[in-house]
């Protein structure tokens, strides 16, 4: 008997990571290797000397870099920033809609606990959020793209030498004042960690490549 053994192509997925400096894209890039199988990370930065350098402001293009191949955009970075850049890669044809796997944004719970707040910052918060959401839901009906919206609520940062400062802060009064804080029953506004995050954003990611 003669065995024949099809070439079975392996298609890698690029994943563009934007705000790859937050705590939480610290861990993703440390640890979706582990999860995430035949993809190749691409970290973007707002900061300078890190990674891929990308002002989402100046709409510029990062060199070296093939939009045009499968590919899952994560972005940490503010949703009024990440929008607008979004729209401007498909408008101008930049990126073809059909390499984008999906699209993994993070937003905030501010679009609904700051809807009928009367403070003009929060007011303005709650406007930024509720615009770009919209505005994100008709790129994804005029394209027909995948898009996993994210609102997580406060979020502390612990991760290697990184330490939150409000959380070891709270830790400081705790130890001179020997006052416990308790959380409120109401439970509306639970913290999660940056790792937390990391990991559901991870999730989804998976998901999409493998389905």
């Amino acid at each position: 008997f003669k065995v024949f053994i099809k070439n079975i192509k392996i298609i890698m997925t690029n994943i563009f990571l934007l705000g790859s400096s937050s705590g939480t894209g610290k861990y993703i890039n440390e640890n979706y290797m582990n999860f995430i199988k035949n993809s190749k990370l691409y970290k973007f930065s707002s900061k300078k000397n890190k990674s891929f350098f990308l002002d989402l402001n100046s709409f510029t293009i990062p060199k070296r870099i093939n939009f045009n191949k499968e590919c899952i955009f994560i972005s940490l970075a503010p949703i009024w920033l990440f929008v607008p850049y979004l729209e401007f890669l498909l408008e101008k044809k930049i990126i073809n809609k059909k390499y984008i796997l999906a699209i993994i944004t993070t937003s905030s719970t501010s679009v609904i606990t700051k809807k009928y707040t009367w403070n003009k910052y929060d007011k303005n918060l709650y406007q930024k959020l509720n615009n770009s959401e919209q505005k994100l839901i008709l790129l994804k009906n005029k394209y027909g793209i995948n898009v996993s919206l994210v609102r997580p609520t406060l979020i502390y940062d612990d991760i290697g030498n990184n330490s939150d400062k409000n959380i070891n802060i709270l830790f400081k009064i705790i130890k001179r004042v020997y006052l416990l804080p308790v959380p409120s029953n109401t439970g509306l506004r639970q913290p999660i960690h940056v790792s937390q995050l990391g990991q559901v954003i991870i999730k989804i990611s998976k998901k999409y490549i493998e389905n």
